[in-house]
């Protein structure tokens, strides 16, 4: 009897622990850059709208006017949240300030929503209609 418990007790948390591993996964920030490698167009109002490229590698983001880069950012990404922060180029953000956006890609359309930036001519340059992707 006490075998029988034992046994059903084990095969209980043996389940749990199933559970809680696919879970875990699931909601696990090391998913797969999504942003990595692409690249997608669009306006930038910097400060008067213009058509820009951005160009993202694993953790570097490149705005490019008529194929020539402007402005560098790292990044990371944690699930859909994006945070950037300038380490080069012509924009009057501050070296190093940081701002952080949600992100969405929906039918090859990407948008940004303000969560929190240091630079409000970063904050005000992504235009709300979003990005689409380059193939």
């Amino acid at each position: 009897m006490k075998q029988q418990i034992f046994i059903r007790f084990a095969a209980m948390l043996l389940l749990i622990s199933c559970f809680a591993t696919a879970f875990a996964q699931e909601t696990d920030s090391t998913k797969p850059n999504v942003l990595a490698d692409t690249k997608w167009t669009g306006i930038v109002n910097a400060p008067s709208p213009e058509m820009m490229t951005f160009a993202f590698s694993e953790n570097m983001l490149n705005l490019l006017y008529q194929g020539e880069t402007i402005e560098t950012m790292s990044y990371t990404v944690d699930r859909d949240t994006l945070t950037l922060k300038k380490t080069s180029g012509g924009s009057p953000c501050s070296l190093d300030s940081v701002g952080s956006y949600t992100f969405s890609i929906n039918d090859n359309k990407l948008t940004f929503t303000l969560v929190k930036d240091d630079c409000n001519e970063r904050a005000i340059a992504f235009d709300p209609n979003g990005y689409t992707l380059v193939k």
